[in-house]
C-alpha cells in the first residue's frame, strides 16, 4: 500500500482500515470515516499507530492527521 499523492502519475492512496480510495488532501476516509494520517515528508498514508514512516523513515507527528479545527 504505497502512494505518494505529491508525485504526478502516482496511484490513489488507500485507507489503511477499509482499503477505500482516499482523495488527496482529505483528512478522513470517505468510505469508513477514519482519520487519515499522512507522512509530512513523502505523503504516504500511514496507520495511526506508526511512529515512523515505513517508506522514508521520517518521524510521525500525531497532530498531523487531525485536519483543520474550527
Amino acid at each position: 500500500m504505497t502512494c505518494q499523492n505529491k508525485t504526478k502519475g502516482s496511484r490513489p492512496c488507500q485507507c489503511p482500515y477499509c482499503s477505500g480510495e482516499v482523495r488527496d488532501k482529505l483528512p478522513f476516509c470517505e468510505v469508513c470515516g477514519a482519520m487519515i494520517v499522512r507522512c509530512l515528508q513523502c505523503g504516504k498514508v500511514l496507520e495511526q499507530a506508526e511512529v515512523t514512516c515505513p517508506t522514508c523513515g521520517a518521524p510521525v507527528e500525531k497532530e498531523q492527521g487531525a485536519g483543520t479545527s474550527s
